[in-house]
Parts: structure tokens; C-alpha cells; sequence
């Protein structure tokens, strides 16, 4: 079953120290939701932009610096 929600987790290589705080708060969502991580080498523009390929009806955009609320996709949806 496809999730409604997908979590795009960009990262550049300077973001290594960081990026576990927001994976952990994008898997910990209190509705389950797919969590797409990757390094970019370029840009983490570069993945936002696989976002026209998910399966699921909604997305959210993850800065590695960055993390979600436990109930963050709960309350958006």
C-alpha cells in the first residue's frame, strides 16, 4: 500500500553531522509516511525535483538542518 504522504530528505556532504535529527524526525510521524533521503551532489535541488515522480498524493520537503514535529503530517492532512 502506497503511503499518502512522501518526505524528500535532501542532503549535501557538509550535512552528514545533521541529516540523522531529520530522518529520525521524518520515520517517527505518527501517520507512516515514505521518507526519500539522498546526497545530492549537486544540489539538493536536484531531488525536491524526483518529487514529480511520487507514488503517494502528497509530498513534504525536509531540510536536512531542518525537522518535522511528531504530529506534522497528522495535522497537514
Amino acid at each position: 500500500m502506497t503511503p499518502l504522504v512522501t518526505i524528500f530528505l535532501p542532503f549535501a556532504d557538509y550535512h552528514k553531522g545533521i541529516v540523522e535529527r531529520a530522518f529520525r524526525s521524518a520515520v517517527n510521524q505518527t501517520i507512516e509516511c515514505e521518507v526519500v533521503l539522498g546526497a545530492s551532489p549537486g544540489t539538493p535541488a536536484l531531488l525536491r525535483n524526483q518529487a514529480m515522480n511520487a507514488k503517494s498524493p502528497f509530498v513534504a520537503f525536509l531540510d536536512a538542518d531542518d525537522r518535522l514535529e511528531l504530529n506534522f503530517v497528522e495535522e497537514c492532512l
